[in-house]
């Protein structure tokens, strides 16, 4: 009888734990106000004799610090070309950045360099991953794709010496994000380290950690192509680039890159109830309220609120628009354009509010006037109408 009231005691505390961080986690619907309160380029294409920043990711870390990393492309503007990691860091809610640095520099003569993934705090251990692929195109017959990890023990002062994934998850030519990866908050699986992508012609999958990333492993079953693991055209399902969020009820919700258009020119969205382990084909849908070009897209969950930012278009990159949700993405209440003109990628975050009420949002961005990748840019969003 002892051990019943203790374990209902126990069970009493976590509920009340869990329900204290959601209310502070939270905002009222009716106190929604969007306000941009701050733009400020981060990377402007020539900069430091690179040719092109591309594919902007975002983090916060365990002291509220912003860390933003970009591909720095050296000499031309494709995917397979020669690049740094280009990062920045701000320790002041992104008002200020201190200059960037530059990892990873794959040499003069690489074919097919270094293509950046995902960035992910660890909010236990304070250790930030990025993660990379190198080889990913089969551009190069000399080298064989492979996926990497480096990590910051410092918040992004210092970084460590890349660590090789092909020995725990194969040599698979998995991309992930672009983005950020999560770790679980709640059950199941919770404190696990996730980060979603897409392998080609096979689809959508996810890379996990239950150790705090000291290895990783490929998720049981993805979202998968059909055709599978065949050479793909338009009205083929092919779920692509993607951005995964955890909703309170410890669910997966994985928004993807419909790259040949099945069904619509929008966004697929598939359910995880088991910590990303399967995404049942039950559970996949399509949102066509989010209409797409076929682009990367920016996906956050934060204080009750589901955000996403993509250019809001079917034919061409253009019109970066937000949308939110005040039902975990069922219906989108409303918008607002952040940049009419050219746009490509997006990527968020947020400073999490588990104890304090935290009302901004970041959104790092493509930007441009001709071009869509002219700048890398960052767009401080107040949700409740505050001025910082």
């Amino acid at each position: 009888m002892a051990r019943k009231h203790l374990a209902e005691t126990i069970l009493l505390i976590l509920v009340l734990v869990y329900t204290v961080n959601f209310i502070n986690a939270n905002i009222d619907p009716s106190e929604v106000k969007i306000l941009p309160v701050r733009e400020q380029v981060l990377w402007t294409r020539g900069e430091a004799d690179v040719h092109e920043y591309r594919i902007p990711v975002i983090t916060s870390t365990v002291s509220g610090y912003l860390i933003a990393a970009v591909e720095a492309r050296k000499y031309g503007s494709g995917d397979a070309s020669n690049k740094f990691l280009a990062v920045r860091r701000s320790k002041d809610g992104g008002k200020n950045w201190e200059p960037q640095q530059f990892l990873l520099n794959d040499g003069p003569h690489v074919k097919d360099g270094v293509n950046l993934g995902a960035i992910l705090t660890d909010r236990e251990t304070g250790v930030v991953f990025i993660n990379y692929i190198t080889c990913g195109h089969n551009t190069d017959i000399n080298c064989t794709a492979s996926v990497h990890m480096i990590n910051s023990t410092d918040e992004g002062y210092t970084w460590n010496e890349p660590v090789n994934l092909t020995k725990q998850i194969g040599n698979a030519p998995f991309a992930a994000g672009p983005g950020y990866g999560i770790q679980k908050q709640y059950a199941p699986h919770k404190g696990r380290l996730i980060i979603c992508g897409h392998v080609h012609l096979t689809g959508s999958q996810c890379i996990l950690s239950d150790n705090h990333g000291l290895t990783w492993r490929f998720n049981i079953q993805g979202v998968y192509t059909i055709p599978y693991n065949q050479t793909q055209k338009t009205g083929d399902f092919s779920p692509n680039e993607c951005q995964m969020v955890e909703l309170p009820d410890g669910s997966i919700m994985l928004n993807s890159r419909n790259q040949y258009h099945y069904h619509c020119s929008c966004r697929i969205v598939a359910m995880s109830y088991d910590g990303a382990e399967t995404f049942p084909i039950p559970y996949i849908s399509f949102d066509e309220a989010l209409i797409e070009p076929a682009c990367a897209a920016g996906l956050l969950y934060h204080q009750g609120i589901m955000f996403f930012t993509n250019p809001k278009n079917t034919k061409s990159r253009e019109k970066l628009v937000l949308q939110w949700s005040f039902s975990n993405g069922t219906k989108w209440d409303n918008e607002y354009t952040l940049w009419p003109k050219l746009t490509a990628y997006s990527t968020l975050t947020a400073i999490p509010g588990y104890i304090a009420y935290e009302p901004y949002i970041y959104i790092l961005y493509e930007k441009g006037s001709k071009e869509a990748c002219e700048s890398i840019s960052l767009i401080i969003v107040s949700i409740d109408g505050s001025i910082l």
